[in-house]
């Protein structure tokens, strides 16, 4: 929920926040009217259960108006309308930080938030400010505010369980890191298009003791430059408290990020100590040919028997995880990348890559405690090679067969308890063409079968399809 979007405040000083999400909505109309009362006969026929499951699906301008529609919805409205609250510009954190002061009602709503989002300028707006291209209006909106964010909100925002930041700088002020800690509840952090240092991520992931959960995505260091701080001697700092369960890390080449910051923020969390408690690590790669696990199995190997569940995605062919050392591991996931098919007479190439890709994955797999395993394929197709679908697996040599469902039968696999294979077909949509891509579909079906013959005869083996 954003307090304002994109509307200029009413006149009201002590307008609560719920009231000036609807007049935004509304563009113009201000509800001030106190909640109605539906008749207790009309009241007592609608059951619980269906106001909870109409109100979760409303939108935000539908929850500021559904908060006035009767006292039944009041409370339930407020909760939905309060869960997660968005601040993506220095109007709004203005707006919101005067009325957390003002109104006890907003203050009240405040403390049962449980998600708080916050963004700071795009960096092109920050260089359109420097330029000048901005009225002074707009320059006030686009101020930066996440530096104080954790002291306006910190203690009011008691709940806040997951906290999402983008667009942090490096230079941020240092009370963000002082009293990021007031968000006593704060359980998941998520850090985005950020250009930090990585003695500024490791402060943050160490103001906050209770954090179970990270995810980076995108730019989270600054590129090098003439003023960067000397390197971190990470074996010099002292021992961390918080124990991290729970890391989503994209390692992505394609966005322009360089594989210095990669190594970095890799460093940090490895050097640091946070990955030795990881029960759960998910990560995003890159399919460009040149890149490399070597972070990925850094870790992994921090990890080591604490890690229980493991999904990687968008690897190069052939490429994937060492989970040599994770001898817990309960939960896999990973997909399978196909070449790209220019015409027919190429499925048997495509289910060569595929299975070689399989055994390339659970020949690393060295855990007797595997229950659950999801594989995502897509297999690039022609839409004419119905029976080449059929002949293709029959094709391979035996021998290959024989080892990778050789691989199956090992202990590492004898305690599964489901395997969810989901395909996804690559083809040139054309008209008139669907009932060939239902055959096609069936005789993928009976590949897969075949490839993953040994889960399929143990009844464990399940397959769906992704629209391509």
């Amino acid at each position: 929920m954003s307090p304002n979007d994109q509307a200029t405040p009413p006149p009201y000083e002590d307008t609560p926040y719920m009231e000036v999400v609807q007049w935004s909505a509304t563009k113009g109309c201000y509800h001030a009217s106190p909640p109605r009362t539906l008749r207790p006969a009309l009241s007592a026929r609608i059951p619980h259960e269906v106001i909870e499951f109409i109100i979760n699906g409303m939108d935000t301008p539908t929850l500021a108006a559904a908060a006035l529609v009767c006292a039944i919805w009041y409370s339930p409205v407020m909760r939905n309308l309060y869960f997660t609250v968005e601040l993506h510009d220095r109007t709004s954190f203005d707006l919101l930080f005067k009325q957390s002061r003002t109104s006890p009602r907003v203050r009240h709503w405040l403390a049962t938030t449980r998600e708080l989002v916050a963004s700071d300028p795009h960096p092109s707006l920050l260089n359109a400010i420097e330029a000048g291209d901005l009225s002074l209006g707009q320059e006030r909106k686009t101020a930066r505010f996440l530096h104080s964010l954790p002291l306006a909100f910190g203690r009011t925002m008691s709940s806040v369980r997951a906290l999402s930041v983008s667009d942090l700088h490096r230079f941020t002020r240092p009370e963000f890191f002082r009293y990021l800690a007031q968000f006593k509840s704060l359980k998941a952090l998520a850090l985005s298009r950020c250009t930090l240092s990585a003695s500024q991520l490791r402060r943050i992931i160490c103001a906050v003791p209770q954090l179970e959960a990270l995810t980076l995505e995108g730019n989270i260091l600054a590129d090098e430059g003439p003023f960067d701080s000397p390197p971190v001697h990470w074996h010099l700092l002292p021992p961390t408290s918080t124990r991290l369960r729970r890391l989503g890390i994209h390692l992505d080449a394609s966005d322009g990020v360089s594989p210095s910051r990669h190594r970095a923020i890799v460093d940090c969390l490895v050097r640091s100590g946070f990955c030795a408690s990881l029960n759960d690590i998910a990560v995003r790669g890159t399919d460009h040919p040149s890149w490399k696990t070597t972070l990925v199995d850094e870790l992994l190997e921090a990890a080591g028997p604490a890690l229980t569940r493991y999904s990687e995605d968008g690897f190069p062919h052939g490429r994937h995880g060492n989970l040599a050392r994770n001898a817990a591991l309960r939960s896999l996931d990973f997909s399978l990348l196909g070449p790209v098919v220019a015409g027919a007479g190429q499925s048997i190439h495509s289910w060569s890559k595929v299975s070689d890709d399989l055994r390339s994955v659970l020949v690393m797999a060295r855990s007797h405690q595997l229950e659950h395993i999801v594989i995502r394929i897509d297999l690039p197709l022609h839409l004419n090679a119905t029976q080449e679908m059929r002949d293709a697996l029959n094709q391979r040599s035996n021998l290959m067969l024989r080892d990778l469902h050789n691989l199956m039968y090992r202990p590492d696999f004898a305690t599964l308890k489901g395997v969810e294979v989901s395909v996804r077909l690559l083809y040139a949509s054309r008209d008139g063409k669907e009932a060939e891509v239902e055959s096609i579909k069936g005789s993928v079906g009976k590949a897969i079968r075949l490839l993953l013959r040994p889960w399929h005869g143990r009844g464990v083996l399940h397959l769906s399809w992704r629209n391509s």
